[in-house]
């Protein structure tokens, strides 16, 4: 039977099978021959290990033979070669038949764990609004990783929601968001939302803000409302001010608070390079 996550790739189609693809999933490609005897050796066993892997990572055969250019990019100087991509990007690699044993310790290296592929169950159900469902995916996938940041950022969504405010802010310390982009910027609106909870509503700090034009506290304590609200803009507006006539407030808190934004609205957004320029400009004019 004709397993559906191996696929044959080829110079033209390699972009979208393997790049693309590796966006939503491991992809392995298998650089190989024909004449080859160690690839006819580890094919088997990749095949193997991808049949038990069910829908976790997809094979991707290139015949070098056939198709000269990817191979050539990618400086295989010898097959069998067997590079890893995630993300769009190449992750790992060996040359040579391994053994079995050997092949399925290195796929464990980029592979999802089963706490990334429950979290990642959860973020769907979330994302279409079975909330308690996703909440018990999350909690399983703390069960098998507890220090998981994709799942204690779910959770403590979860918990933030249903009031449980504490229970967020103790699954988010001190939390290491571990390069991930995606978790990152997760991570930073969940802070921005945690800080602004309790706090007055808007109209309020504003009028004590405008009562008290001199002190820092309710300005400072209006962005973090603003901003828990994703009221972004006038969120920055308020900290760049207290940036430049306050910097020592809460230990530069209010430059802090900016940088926070920037990654809760993407890094890269047109929003935060606009507000980092402006930020740039009050720090070293």
């Amino acid at each position: 039977m004709e397993n559906p996550w191996q696929i044959e790739t080829t110079d033209r189609t390699f972009e979208q099978d393997v790049l693309e693809r590796s966006r939503e999933i491991p992809v392995v490609v298998d650089f190989w021959a024909s004449w080859c005897a160690p690839c006819r050796a580890l094919g088997p066993v990749l095949e193997k290990l991808l049949r038990e892997g069910q829908g976790r990572w997809v094979l991707a055969k290139m015949d070098t033979d056939r198709n000269p250019m990817t191979p050539q990019k990618y400086r295989v100087q010898g097959i069998p070669a067997v590079k890893a991509f995630v993300d769009g990007r190449l992750v790992d690699e060996f040359t040579g038949a391994l053994p079995e044993g050997e092949v399925r310790r290195w796929l464990r290296r980029f592979l999802p764990s089963e706490a990334d592929r429950l979290w990642a169950e959860g973020r769907r159900e979330e994302s279409e609004g079975r909330l308690d469902r996703a909440e018990t995916l999350y909690r399983q996938a703390l069960e098998q990783d507890s220090r998981h940041p994709g799942a204690r950022i779910g959770l403590a969504r979860a918990a933030l929601r249903q009031g449980r405010v504490q229970e967020a802010r103790d699954l988010v310390e001190d939390l290491d968001p571990q390069g991930r982009q995606e978790w990152t910027t997760e991570l930073a609106d969940l802070r921005l939302s945690l800080t602004g909870q309790g706090t007055e509503d808007c109209e309020a700090l504003e009028a004590e803000m405008r009562s008290r034009p001199e002190d820092p506290d309710p300005r400072y304590r209006l962005a973090m409302a603003l901003a828990a609200r994703k009221r972004y803009e006038e969120a920055l507006e308020h900290l760049l001010h207290l940036v430049v006539h306050h910097r020592s407030f809460r230990d530069d808190g209010a430059r802090k608070a900016m940088l926070e934004v920037f990654e809760a609205v993407g890094p890269r957004s047109d929003l935060a390079e606009r507000w980092r320029e402006r930020l740039a400009q009050a720090l070293y004019r």
